[in-house]
């Protein structure tokens, strides 16, 4: 059992990808303040962006060109 030295030679790679944003959120509605992008499959359905526009004042809009 002394003798016995385990190696391990296992490589690990990784891929980094850069999402596609889709969508982007302006919060507070001002033009100025933290605007969050979000891919298609991250943006909540209408009913959800309307209520946040309409409580929170957030915008959400389709970004062109996507």
């Amino acid at each position: 059992m002394e003798n016995d030295i385990i190696k391990s030679t296992s490589v690990h790679i990784s891929a980094v990808c850069n999402p596609k944003y889709t969508w982007e959120c302006i919060l507070f509605g001002l033009d100025n303040s933290v605007v969050l992008q979000r891919t298609e499959e991250q943006v909540p359905n209408w009913f959800w962006r309307q209520m946040q526009y309409l409580i929170l004042g957030n915008k959400w809009r389709k970004l062109k060109g996507n």
